[in-house]
């Protein structure tokens, strides 16, 4: 970029502007750091035992975590809302996982009088929409509002799906793991 201030140039434009085959290898440099350093490996890929201290779901070695990390990098989306936009709304249906990269948003319950309330704020790094990716529940628990201008990452179902056709061990882990977060 040789005049920067006059060139807009962020990860959407490189998303749209790209040839695809220069636009899936940098978007995956990209979005591998938000990848790793989000909510989403945490809760799936830290810690590989379950409450008995036996692999969660079988358990994944180093090699297959690396597969993946690199395939999934190359389908998260970038989305870019102001403040005060809606992402999801309570009861709608969805099947997307959001990866906050930056800003601050709400999530809201619809109250029974008609209000809505504010019961937790997210920021970087955290995760919405695991439970919906993998197909426990695609009715969304709550709203989730923009409190500041935010950069979000978008992984769609049926992106994931391809992920887990490579490698189905992988989902039968995923669903593992989860099921046992939502036991808890």
């Amino acid at each position: 970029v040789w005049l920067p201030q006059q060139i807009d140039f962020t990860e959407t434009n490189l998303h749209e502007e790209l040839p695809s085959y220069l636009r899936t290898e940098v978007m995956s440099i990209i979005t591998r750091k938000v990848l790793l350093t989000s909510d989403f490996m945490t809760k799936y890929f830290a810690n590989n035992t379950g409450a008995d201290g036996k692999p969660a779901g079988g358990g994944l070695d180093t090699s297959s975590k690396t597969a993946w990390i690199s395939q999934i990098s190359e389908m998260l989306i970038p989305k870019f809302l102001i403040a005060q936009q809606y992402l999801m709304r309570q009861g709608d249906i969805g099947t997307e996982l959001y990866i906050i990269k930056q800003g601050k948003v709400a999530i809201e319950i619809d109250k029974d009088d008609g209000t809505k309330l504010v019961v937790a704020e997210s920021g970087p790094g955290s995760i919405i929409g695991d439970i919906a990716l993998l197909g426990l529940n695609t009715t969304r628990t709550a709203s989730i509002r923009t409190i500041t201008n935010c950069i979000i990452f978008e992984l769609k179902q049926r992106d994931m799906e391809k992920v887990w056709e490579k490698s189905p061990t992988l989902k039968m882990y995923m669903l593992a793991v989860a099921k046992e977060h939502l036991g808890r």
